[in-house]
C-alpha cells in the first residue's frame, strides 16, 4: 500500500457549485510533469539572455528544449503504471499529460467527487472534495487540472476615447520614438494571440492602412478557433494588437493565433496553454510575441498556483528558444482589477497594492503606458488625467526580485516616488513594469469605424513592433534575435541614460476611469520605476546599442552541461543533442522508448 497525500478541492470566488456530475459523463483532465533537472532551465535562461555572457544569444531548437526540462524516465514509469489502460496524450512542448477518461473513474482514481461548476455561462468538471494521490505520484506532479480554475487571463479591454482631435497614429508614434520613416521588415516575425471570441476583420486593416498609408501586412492565421472576418464581429482588443504590431513593423509577418474560448465541461478550458504548446512546437515560430491580457496575481494563485508556475516553464522554455514575449501591465491602477472582481469597497482594494498577472512573472517584459501633458511630455497614464485607464504596476507578491532588476529596484526603494507604507507592498518582489511606451488616445479602425482606445494593451503591441524592427536589423547582420529583453534591457537602463526617455511624473493611483484615487501608489521619478519601467524607448539609441551585442549562435563544448543534452527525461545518457536534430540512430532510440514509455511521449520532429 503506497503512502498518499492530499490535494486541496477545487474552490473560487469566481465559479459557483452547480450540480453533482454523473459516473458515465466522460472527462479530460490533465496534469503538469516535473521536469527532471529543474534547475538546467535556469542556468540556461540565465546564460542565452545575459549579454555578458559568451552563450548570449545561443538558442536551442523545439527538440534541445524538450529534452532540457523533460521528465525523469521514474517520472514516466510511476504515472503509466498508476493510470493504467486510461487513454493518454502528452505534449513534449508543455510538460502535459492530458487524460481521457470518465467521472467515474476518476472519482475512484483520486477518491474525490466530480462536480459541475458555472461562471458566466462557462462550465467545467471539478473536484468538489480533497483529493488522494499515492506520494510517489504527488512528488512528480507540478499541478492537476481537477483543482485547478481556469486561468480565464481576461482582454485588457482598452478604453474608448472620443478625443477625436488628439487622436495618436502611427506617423506621430514613430516621430515621438525616433523611428526612421524608412525602417521596415525583411526577416524578423512577429505574433499575437486572440483569446476568448477576439476576432480580427481583413477589411478593418486594410482601412487602417489606407487611412495612414501603410505598406499592407503579411498576417498569417493559426489557432484551433476559425477567426471571423466580417467587420460587425470585429473586437476591439485584437483589432488595436494586430493594427499596431503591424504598423511598427512594416512588412514583418505576423501571425495571428484564434484561440478556443468556452468549452462546456472541459476541465482544460485553457487557450493560453494551447497557444503555448503552438508556438513551442514550432521549429520556426514567430520572434516576438505581445499579451494584452490579465488578472489579478492574487487571484491566481489563490486558485491556480501550481497551474501558474507551470506555466513560467514555458515562459522560460520561449526565453532558450530566443523568443520575446511582451506583457501588458495592466490599465487598473495600484489596485488592479480586484475592486470590481471581488466587489470590494474601494478603502479595501486601496489598503494594499494589487500585482497582476502574467506581468508580474520575471520571465516576460511587462509595458506600461504614458500619456502626452499639455505641454507634449509624457507622463504616467492615467484616468484622472483623462488618459483612459491608469497604468498597472507595482511589487509581485509571489515572485523574488530577479538578479537582472536588483540594483534598479534597490534605488527606486529608497527614493521618494516608493510607497513607505508598512504592509502596501512586498519590496522583496519581482518588480513591474520593465518598460513603457505611449498608450493613450490610439486611432484604431473596429466594425469599420475610427475609434480612439487607451490601453497597455495599446503600447505592448506598439513596443512589440519596434522590437521586431531591432531584430530585423540584427538578423540581417548574422546575429541572433534578441529573445528574453529583460537582462539586456535592465543592463542598458543603469550604463545609457540616453537610450531611454525618462518619464518622471505621475502615479498609478487613480481608477482606470478616474472616478476614485487611491491615497497610496507607485509614483513615477528619475531612473527605473515601479510605474514606467526604464521609460519610454529612443530607438535610434536603442538600435545601436542592440547592434553592439555582437556574441554569435555558436555552441562550444564548454556548456556541455546542458547544449550536449543527455536527454536524461528519457533515459538517454550521453546522446547528444546540440541545438540541432540528434543523430537518426538517437532519434530512433527516443522514438522508440517514447512509445514503450508512454503513449505518444515523445511527440517532436523526430517520430513519424
Amino acid at each position: 500500500m503506497h503512502a498518499t497525500t492530499t490535494r486541496r478541492a477545487f474552490a473560487s470566488h469566481r465559479w459557483t457549485l452547480a450540480a453533482d456530475a454523473t459516473d458515465a459523463t466522460a472527462l479530460t483532465w490533465s496534469m503538469g510533469l516535473q521536469a527532471a533537472n529543474p534547475r538546467h532551465l535556469d542556468d540556461a535562461v540565465a546564460d542565452v539572455s545575459d549579454p555578458t555572457r559568451s552563450t548570449y544569444g545561443r538558442y536551442l531548437n523545439v527538440e534541445a528544449a524538450n529534452a532540457l526540462v523533460a521528465p525523469a524516465p521514474e517520472t514516466l514509469e510511476a504515472i503509466h503504471a498508476w493510470l493504467g489502460h486510461r487513454r493518454t496524450s502528452y505534449c513534449a512542448a508543455t510538460n502535459i499529460l492530458t487524460v481521457f477518461s470518465s467521472v467515474g473513474e476518476t472519482r475512484q482514481l483520486f477518491g474525490t467527487e466530480i462536480a459541475t461548476f458555472q461562471s458566466d455561462g462557462r462550465r467545467i468538471l471539478r473536484a468538489s472534495t480533497e483529493m488522494q494521490l499515492p506520494e510517489h505520484i504527488h512528488r512528480h506532479l507540478s499541478f492537476v487540472s481537477l483543482n485547478s480554475a481556469p486561468l480565464s487571463l481576461a482582454p485588457l479591454r482598452a478604453t474608448i476615447s472620443k478625443r477625436a482631435s488628439s487622436y495618436m497614429t502611427p506617423l506621430k508614434l514613430r516621430k515621438l520614438y525616433n523611428v526612421p520613416a524608412s525602417a521596415h521588415v525583411t526577416q524578423a516575425t512577429q505574433g499575437i494571440p486572440a483569446f476568448y471570441a477576439q476576432n480580427w476583420s481583413p477589411s478593418d486593416l486594410a482601412a487602417f492602412e489606407n487611412l495612414h498609408k501603410l505598406m499592407p501586412a503579411p498576417v498569417l492565421q493559426r489557432g484551433n478557433r476559425r477567426n471571423n472576418p466580417l467587420p460587425e464581429y470585429a473586437t476591439g482588443e485584437v483589432s488595436l494588437d494586430l493594427q499596431y504590431i503591424t504598423a511598427m513593423a512594416p512588412n514583418a509577418t505576423t501571425t495571428v493565433w484564434t484561440m478556443n474560448s468556452t468549452n462546456p465541461f472541459s476541465t482544460d478550458d485553457e487557450p493560453f496553454v494551447d497557444w503555448a504548446a503552438d508556438v513551442l512546437s514550432d521549429p520556426r515560430p514567430p520572434l516576438v510575441h505581445s499579451l494584452s491580457y490579465a488578472d489579478d496575481e492574487d487571484h491566481i494563485m489563490e486558485v491556480a498556483k501550481e497551474y501558474a508556475l507551470h506555466l513560467d516553464t514555458l515562459l522560460q522554455k520561449m526565453a532558450v528558444r530566443g523568443l520575446t514575449v511582451l506583457v501588458a501591465s495592466g490599465d487598473d491602477g495600484v489596485a488592479g482589477q480586484r475592486i470590481h472582481a471581488k466587489k470590494m469597497s474601494i478603502d479595501a482594494g486601496c489598503a494594499t497594492s494589487g500585482p497582476q498577472w502574467p506581468s508580474s512573472s520575471p520571465y516576460v517584459t511587462s509595458v506600461g503606458a504614458t500619456q502626452l501633458d499639455a505641454n507634449g511630455v509624457e507622463v504616467v497614464c492615467s484616468g484622472a488625467l483623462h488618459g483612459g485607464i491608469t497604468s498597472g504596476g507595482g511589487f509581485s507578491n509571489v515572485y523574488p526580485t530577479p538578479a537582472y532588476q536588483k540594483p534598479a529596484v534597490a534605488a527606486y526603494l529608497s527614493s521618494h516616488a516608493c510607497p513607505t507604507k508598512p504592509g502596501f507592498f512586498n519590496p522583496q518582489g519581482r518588480a513591474y513594469p520593465d518598460i513603457a511606451v505611449l498608450g493613450a488616445h490610439y486611432s484604431v479602425i473596429v466594425n469599420g469605424k475610427v475609434k480612439g482606445i487607451s490601453g497597455t494593451s495599446a503600447s505592448t503591441p506598439a513596443l512589440a513592433g519596434l522590437v521586431t524592427l531591432w531584430n530585423d536589423q540584427r538578423l540581417r547582420a548574422g546575429l541572433p534575435p534578441l529573445g528574453f529583453l529583460n537582462p539586456l534591457l535592465y543592463q542598458i537602463g543603469s550604463k545609457h541614460n540616453a537610450a531611454f526617455y525618462d518619464v518622471v511624473s505621475g502615479n498609478n493611483g487613480a481608477a482606470r476611469n478616474g472616478t476614485y484615487s487611491c491615497p497610496i501608489s507607485f509614483a513615477a521619478g528619475p531612473g527605473w520605476d515601479a510605474v514606467s519601467g526604464w521609460g519610454t524607448p529612443r530607438f535610434d539609441v536603442l538600435s545601436t546599442l542592440v547592434a553592439a551585442k555582437t556574441h554569435r549562435p555558436r555552441l562550444t563544448s564548454d556548456r556541455s552541461n546542458y547544449y550536449t543534452i543527455a536527454l536524461a527525461g528519457l533515459g538517454l545518457a550521453g546522446a547528444a543533442l546540440r541545438a540541432r536534430a540528434p543523430p537518426p540512430q538517437q532519434q530512433a532510440q527516443a522514438c522508440t522508448l517514447g512509445s514503450s514509455m508512454l503513449e505518444s511521449l515523445v511527440e517532436g520532429k523526430w517520430c513519424s
